[in-house]
């Protein structure tokens, strides 16, 4: 095929166009909030649609602190500087208002703008270095096909990565233009682009990896040359970095979302030891990188020692065929780059959408040049054809049915849950038990179908265990812990980095405050809620999660 790009391109639209049947997904309800009543959140701009600080513990009211439970770091702050993102969310809002699936078109056009970005690089790549467009056929589909963009496609609060990724492209390819064809205005617009980047999703300073590995291995021109010609685009990210530090943008308080600047061992220690070899294995085999998070629940270290295993294979694999093949080495350590950067929060596949497209280059390379090798190499180039091209799609289109219909039961789940109606939510104070990592989402979900926000919305106790509640005075009751640690969760870790509690500890979060009565092996056995109203209040609703909906319960005896 001479020329695969609108063939690839098709393919890849092709397969996600099922999730234009897809719903709103958890944050994309509260980003809807926000542009329609900004007033609701704390701190939360037009700039910055994902901004989650509760800088005022006392206040309450709709929406505000609701997304922080109880036990979140005082100094807990998410706040991610995406203005480009967010221009394009208020466009979709002001044509299709809470119709999503004009949300999710705006999601697939990006999706093939990525598409052929990525497919404009690695065909210039193979016509600056003799490689045929069977290599750019196979690359673009292994990149296209690959399920680790399920999310990052069918989520539209994950718009940023899609448009982050597309620019990104487009600046590496104006950038090699410039350094093969030695034009300034190749020069200028691989600059622009990095700028929208960089406004785009902050993840984008991965950029300074790949103009780092494009001068180590493709340049031949001398260091002091090579230097000068990245200086100008290092030297943006870098000011973007320290002025977006400066800002106070970033995170914060968190274990999930690290901020290498201020805790740069700790980065270290969880990104060598864990974090990158589980995004090695999310890009390399059909594993997916978010089999970490079972390690959080278990502390076991089958999931650790997979990932080690597996990466390691591929790696030893692909280095052994292509340690003298300069553009694999260049898309090899672009990847690499990538992977540092996204390494700061936890392990997921939706994070792998820019190095998926350096080690799609890899693994087609890899296949070429193992298929012109002895039997074993030639096993192992099938063996590669078979998941990346063969069982990827089939998993990919999978995953797009199952996110869809996920979304539409987090909508049914959420309409059809005990909590407060039309002629209920005024004045409510809604207490969450056992919930589930998605279930503070539910208010907002349900106010996207017309029905009123709560005044106050608390989560009290978090994924699975067993429970016992007992009342300890009109407005309070106790919580023991009978099984499991509810502070295990991922989503119950991302607002803390120290859980260590002692007995005495308290929390408030506006009327509600909570205090830890008992600490068995560091873990929270035993704690006390109140609220400022009694708990037969008709206006308080004490909520459990059955597994499939909120129930509403009794207080307790």
């Amino acid at each position: 095929m001479r020329h695969p790009l609108p063939f690839v391109a098709a393919v890849g639209v092709l397969l996600f166009l099922p999730s234009l049947g897809g719903g709103f997904l958890a944050d994309d309800a509260y980003h809807l909030a926000a542009m329609e009543n900004p007033e609701m959140f704390s701190g939360l701009g037009p700039l910055s649609l994902y901004t989650f600080i509760d800088d005022q513990p006392d206040r309450m009211g709709p929406v505000h602190g609701d997304l922080l439970p109880w036990w979140a770091s005082s100094d807990f702050r998410q706040d991610f500087f995406r203005p480009l993102s967010c221009v394009f969310h208020q466009i979709d809002h002001v044509i299709y208002g809470r119709n999503p699936v004009g949300y999710h078109a705006t999601n697939l056009l990006l999706w093939a703008f990525v598409l052929v970005m990525v497919l404009l690089l690695y065909r210039e790549l193979a016509g600056n270095w003799k490689r045929g467009p069977l290599l750019v056929l196979l690359a673009g589909l292994f990149f296209a096909l690959d399920e680790a963009h399920v999310l990052t496609v069918c989520w539209v609060a994950n718009r940023y990565a899609l448009l982050g990724t597309a620019l990104s492209l487009g600046a590496v390819l104006q950038y090699h233009r410039y350094r093969n064809k030695d034009g300034m205005g190749y020069l200028f617009w691989s600059l622009l682009l990095t700028g929208l980047a960089l406004l785009a999703d902050e993840g984008s300073v991965s950029l300074l990896f790949w103009l780092v590995a494009y001068e180590v291995c493709l340049s031949k021109d001398r260091i002091k040359k090579r230097i000068g010609a990245a200086a100008p685009a290092a030297a943006m990210i870098l000011v973007y970095m320290a002025v977006y530090t400066l800002l106070g943008y970033g995170s914060s308080g968190s274990e999930n979302y690290i901020n290498p600047l201020q805790r740069p061992m700790f980065f270290l220690k969880e990104a060598v030891a864990e974090r990158i070899p589980f995004l090695l294995m999310g890009a390399l085999t059909p594993v997916p990188a978010q089999l970490s998070i079972s390690r959080l629940s278990s502390d076991g270290l089958e999931p650790l020692i997979l990932a080690w295993g597996l990466s390691a294979v591929m790696v030893v694999l692909l280095a052994c065929r292509l340690r003298k093949d300069r553009v694999a080495g260049f898309m090899a350590l672009a990847a690499l780059g990538v992977m540092i950067t996204r390494a700061t929060t936890y392990p997921h596949d939706r994070l792998l959408l820019l190095a998926t497209a350096g080690s799609a280059w890899v693994l087609a390379a890899f296949v070429a040049a193992a298929w012109r090798s002895g039997w074993f190499w030639r096993i192992a180039a099938v063996a590669v054809v078979g998941i990346h091209g063969l069982v990827a799609p089939v998993q990919t289109g999978k995953g797009v049915v199952a996110n869809t219909r996920r979304a539409e039961a987090m909508r049914r789940a959420a309409l059809e849950s005990d909590l407060p109606g039309a002629g209920q939510a005024e004045g409510a104070r809604v207490l969450l038990l056992s919930s589930p990592p998605y279930g503070y989402f539910f208010p907002g979900l349900r106010w996207l179908e017309g029905l009123p926000y709560p005044e106050a919305v608390w989560v009290v106790t978090m994924g699975r265990g067993d429970f016992r509640l007992s009342c300890t005075g009109p407005n309070s009751f106790r919580v023991e812990i009978l099984t499991h640690d509810f502070l295990r969760e991922l989503a119950a870790r991302i607002c803390r980095d120290e859980f260590v509690f002692e007995e005495g500890d308290r929390f408030k979060k506006g009327a509600l405050e909570v205090v830890i009565t008992r600490v068995k092996e560091e873990q929270v056995r035993e704690f006390v809620v109140s609220i400022d109203r009694p708990l037969d209040h008709p206006r308080v609703w004490l909520v459990a999660w059955n597994g499939s909906r909120f129930v509403r319960m009794p207080p307790p005896p």
